[in-house]
Parts: structure tokens; C-alpha cells; sequence
């Protein structure tokens, strides 16, 4: 039953409201000390005399209870009086004029609610409008950056396959030119620019797609450093990057990858606060919560300070900044996800996030990661990639019988490069550029090939079948497979098993044929045993 309430200074009128309602209504009669804070009523009735005295209770009641509160109704036979100044007027929602008959009081009283409740769901509705359309947004905004992710995997990957043909060339010139020669020097120059190239491209891939390995020993002050160019490139020639990071190693427990999508969230952010330029800091220090810090473990941590000059964030914004979605950026210039991002990674590494700003002297964000001294061992991965691999001698195959490599590669200018330099480490070299030829050569010599070194993609075949076909047909032969994308991405994609060797695009030719020596006299020790 609906609830009406009513504060009437008469007796006389309170007591005929509640004869003629009560039918059809619970009337709950309203003292002066007992104001409705927090009843819930369909409808308040009230007259003259009890609105003068607590209009500003009254009022404070339909603000708290907004926009659910019941309408405020006003019986009066004189409702124009000058008692009735314009703030009591926006106290109330309409005015019932008396006398008038009980059943036209009662058609006046429902038509109040009525109006109310259609007033209640249509506003329901406009909310339920708003919220689809906002998730509309949301949703187009992700598919938008998940085809612009799409693009830059592709065009990246197709530059790490230039690259690597790059790198290959220059040290290939500088093996076969004398130390002394004056081509040497251009030859590492050409080198070291790929090596940047190839950074670059690496992280934005990693960005674009979420590719990353697990957790290993990071030391954060040397990732900074790497990162570097992609930051300054990032931040343009208007602001200023200082680094001041100390000397001292400091390892953590991490997601490289993730980690590099922390710092450079945190200063897209600060260059788009700097719009006219300025000066953003990285600074990396140590520090120690005690156990009276209840928020966080005790321990060491790094605190990596992210500091800029901009414009600063309020106050009454430094609450929602880590909100998804939320941005204060013009359309089309922000997706609100950058900072929700940060704080999810931290989470992850048993981090924190915290951020101090003043209007016009710029914002300070400071990470909190624990030192990997911390941790335990047992905690972190330590899955061995190319870069781990030591670069000490490695003893060849003992005959070219041996030494039969199948090179399937669709790129023509690498193909011919890593050709040659296997020839000239002592490897008979088979060359195929699709999946048909590879298999032929398979079914041919099968027996004979020693080791099998693959793009992950290549011409008139499925990859998976390749690779079943390739592993059917030579059993015998350990399957190296190389690509542009990074190693997690090709086993979520179920292209790369753990009896597979990895290599990712662009590789150093010294790496490359490191790990081949390296399984091939494994493969022969294995041999050797099993005779």
C-alpha cells in the first residue's frame, strides 16, 4: 500500500486527511519534531504553516533523496499569501487548493503519484539510455584499439624481418673485411642503429599487442636506459627527460614488457599535460616500510618517481584518475584506460601507486615495486631465451654429413644471407621458400637434414601443418623457429611447442648460430649415449 505522509499544524485537518485517505493509503501523520530524513513515502502533504517552519528540512530531504524523493504537495485556501516567499515556493511540487471533496482530493492525490512514478521511470529509462550508449563507446573505442593493434603487429613484424636482414649483412661485412679495415667501423655503426631500430619496433609490438613473457630478474635501472629513446621519442623535442637513476643495480621481480607499458603510460600522460612544453624526471631510489605501515608489507622497495612541470590534476579528480574509461582529454584524444592499466600491472608485481599534484606546478605519480631480495626465489621464472645463451665457442659438427641445415625462409635477400654464412661455418644449406618446397626437400633428404631453421609463416602453408609435416619427416631433426613476434604470442597461438627452439627477428648471426652448434652437438651427445 502506498504511504503518504502529513504534517499538519491543525488537528482538524490532520484528523479528516486521515479519514479520507486512509482507505486507500497508509497515512502516516508527521509530529513537528519528527520530519520524514529517511521514511519513504509516495507523497508528503503539508500546509501553510508547517512550511514556513521547516522548509529548509524539508528541502534538505528531497536533495538527499534525489531524484527518488516523493513530491511535496502544498493544502492551502490561500496559497498566494505574501507569507509565501519564492524560496518556499521551489520547496514544493504543486499546491492543492481547499475546500474540495474527499474524492477530489483523492484524484488530485493520485494523479501526483502517478506523474511521479512515470517521472521515476522515465528517468530510469534516460539512465539505462546513457549507460548503453557509454558502453557503446567503451566497446567501439576498444575495437579501435585493437585493429590499430592489429596494424602496427603486422607493419612490426614485417620491419623486424628488414631488420634482421640489416643486422645480418653488417656482421656478416665486418667478418669478412680485416679488423683494421676502415668499413668495419660504418659496418658496427649500421649494427648498432638496427640494434635501436629493432628496440624500438620490439616495444611497439609489445604495446600494440600485449605481448610479454612471464616474471624474471629485471634491473629496472637498465630497462629505464633502454627505454630511453622510446620515451624521448614519445615526449617530442618540447620537453626535456632527466633521468637520475643512481648507479647501484636494482633488480626486481617483473614483466619486462609491462613494466616498459607502466613508464610509458605514465608519460604520455605527463607530455599531455605539458602542452607547452617543460621538463618530465625519472627518478629511482630505495626505500623500507616498517610494519607499523600497515597498507604494505614490510620490506624493500624501489620507488620509481615519475615527475612533470604540467598543469597538474584537482583535487576532486585525483580520486577517479584510476577510474577505466575515465579522462578529462577531448574526444578522441585519450581512451581513459592509461592510468587503470598502471594500476592493474602494479597490482600484479605486489605494487603500489600513489600521486601528489598542485594546479599549475605539475603532478608527481611514485611506483612501489618490491627488490627482488624480497621475493622469493622459487617466485621467479627463469625460462631461458637467445639472450641468455653464453656466447663462449661452441665445438661444430664433426663432418658436413652431419651438418645438413633445411633454411625455410620466403624472404629472398635473408634467405641468401644466412646461406652463405652457414656455408662459411661448415653447414650444407637446403633453401626453400614455402611450405611445399620445405616438405619436398624433407621427403628427399630427410634422414640427412641435421637441423631445421623456420619463419613461422611461410607461403602456400598452414604454419601447424608445416610444422607436423617438417617433425613427421624428420624426426631426427631439432626444429628452430623464428619470427618477428615474440615468443609468448607464438605459443598462445599454439605455433611454437616446447620441443621447439626459439630465435625472435631481428637476431645477431653470432646468436643464431650459437644456439644451432649448441643443439646439434646436443642432439649428437644424445647419440653418442643412446649407442
Amino acid at each position: 500500500m502506498k504511504r503518504i505522509g502529513v504534517l499538519m499544524e491543525s488537528t482538524r485537518n490532520r484528523q479528516m486527511l486521515l479519514n479520507w485517505l486512509s482507505n486507500a493509503y497508509q497515512v502516516h501523520c508527521l509530529t513537528e519534531g519528527e520530519l520524514p530524513t529517511d521514511e519513504v513515502f509516495s507523497l508528503l502533504l503539508l500546509d501553510g504553516s508547517m512550511l514556513q517552519r521547516f522548509w529548509q528540512q524539508i528541502r534538505a530531504y528531497k536533495e538527499a533523496a534525489h531524484p527518488t524523493c516523493a513530491p511535496v504537495a502544498l493544502i492551502s485556501s490561500h496559497p498566494q499569501t505574501a507569507l509565501l516567499k519564492a524560496r518556499l515556493w521551489e520547496t514544493i511540487d504543486d499546491v492543492i487548493r481547499i475546500p474540495l471533496e474527499k474524492g477530489e482530493l483523492q484524484a488530485r492525490i493520485e494523479n501526483l503519484i502517478r506523474l511521479h512514478q512515470f517521472s521515476l521511470e522515465s528517468q530510469k529509462i534516460a539512465h539505462l539510455q546513457a549507460e548503453q550508449a557509454h558502453l557503446e563507446a567503451q566497446l567501439l573505442q576498444t575495437q579501435r584499439l585493437e585493429n590499430v593493434g592489429m596494424v602496427v603487429s603486422g607493419v612490426a613484424h614485417d620491419v623486424n624481418n628488414i631488420f634482421t636482414g640489416i643486422k645480418g649483412h653488417a656482421r656478416y661485412g665486418v667478418k669478412l673485411l680485416d679488423r683494421d679495415h676502415p668499413g668495419v667501423a660504418s659496418f658496427q655503426h649500421i649494427d648498432r642503429h638496427a640494434d635501436q631500430g629493432a628496440r624500438l619496433t620490439r616495444h611497439l609490438l609489445s604495446f600494440a599487442r600485449g605481448q610479454s613473457e612471464g616474471f624474471t630478474r629485471v634491473e629496472l635501472c637498465k630497462l629505464i636506459h633502454d627505454l630511453e629513446p622510446l620515451l624521448a621519442s614519445a615526449l617530442g623535442p618540447s620537453i626535456e627527460l632527466r633521468l637520475e637513476l643512481g648507479n647501484a643495480p636494482q633488480w626486481i621481480s617483473a614483466n619486462a614488457t609491462q613494466i616498459e607499458q607502466v613508464l610509458m603510460n605514465l608519460s604520455i600522460n605527463a607530455r599531455d599535460a605539458m602542452s607547452e612544453g617543460g621538463t618530465l624526471t625519472l627518478r629511482l631510489q630505495t626505500l623500507y616500510t616498517s610494519p607499523d605501515e600497515q597498507a604494505f608489507p614490510e620490506g624493500y622497495y624501489l620507488q620509481l618517481q615519475v615527475a612533470d612541470t604540467g598543469s597538474g590534476i584537482a583535487e576532486e579528480l585525483r580520486t577517479r584518475i584510476f577510474e577505466p574509461f575515465f579522462t578529462t582529454k577531448e574526444e578522441g584524444k585519450g581512451t581513459g584506460l592509461g592510468l587503470a592499466t598502471v594500476q592493474r600491472i602494479l597490482r600484479a608485481h605486489r605494487g603500489w601507486i600513489t600521486v601528489e599534484s598542485e594546479l599549475g606546478r605539475g603532478t608527481t605519480f611514485s611506483v612501489y615495486l618490491p627488490l627482488l631480495d624480497t621475493i622469493q626465489e622459487s617466485e621467479v621464472s627463469h625460462s631461458i631465451t637467445i639472450e641468455e645463451i653464453p656466447q663462449s665457442p661452441v665445438e661444430q659438427p664433426q663432418s658436413n654429413a652431419e651438418s645438413l641445415i633445411l633454411l625455410i625462409e620466403d624472404d629472398e635477400d635473408l634467405q641468401l644471407l644466412l646461406k652463405s654464412f652457414f656455408e662459411d661455418e661448415g653447414y650444407a644449406v637446403l633453401q626453400a621458400q614455402d611450405g611445399p618446397g620445405a616438405l619436398q626437400y624433407c621427403e628427399q633428404h630427410g634422414a640427412s637434414i641435421a637441423l631445421v631453421l623456420t619463419d613461422v609463416m611461410v607461403p602456400q602453408m598452414n604454419p601447424k601443418l608445416l610444422q607436423e609435416q617438417v617433425r613427421r619427416l624428420c624426426p631426427q631433426a631439432p626444429i628452430v623457429v623464428t619470427s618477428g613476434h615474440t615468443k609468448a604470442h607464438l605459443q598462445q597461438k599454439g605455433l611454437l611447442t616446447e620441443t621447439m627452439s626459439f630465435i625472435q627477428k631481428p637476431y645477431d648471426l653470432d646468436e643464431l648460430i650459437t644456439l644451432i652448434n649448441s643443439l646439434l652437438r646436443r642432439e649428437r651427445t644424445s647419440k653418442n649415449i643412446s649407442i
